[in-house]
């Protein structure tokens, strides 16, 4: 991929504005809303408010997971970016650290002249 940059500390910023958003969300317990029948006059309204809570509780489970398993993966791209970036610069700095391959400090064998019997 030439031409391509990836700025991995936007990657990682994501992933921890996802894990905090997902924390608020542990505060919230939506099947702790409905309250006896008479808190709202009527039975059918607590077993309605109940299960739309219940219903609403699962979603936000879900979503967590899905969010905290999107995070896990920006996460784990940053960490393969940076990686790769770095086994991208080791093979142009080789032992010196300059910018190009260092050669040989003994070379192979003179070619045999051409000719030659």
């Amino acid at each position: 991929m030439t031409g391509t940059h990836v700025e991995t500390d936007e990657l990682r910023s994501a992933a921890k504005s996802i894990a905090d958003a997902m924390g608020t969300a542990d505060d919230t317990n939506l099947e702790q809303v409905p309250k006896k029948g008479d808190t709202y006059g009527h039975d059918k309204v607590t077993t309605a408010l109940t299960n739309f809570c219940t219903t609403w509780e699962l979603a936000k489970k879900i979503l967590q997971q899905r969010s905290a398993s999107a995070g896990e993966t920006l996460e784990g791209a940053a960490g393969t970016y940076d990686e790769r970036e770095q086994q991208e610069k080791s093979k142009f700095q080789g032992d010196g650290g300059g910018g190009a391959p260092q050669p040989s400090p003994s070379p192979g064998p003179s070619p045999a002249p051409q000719g030659a019997p």
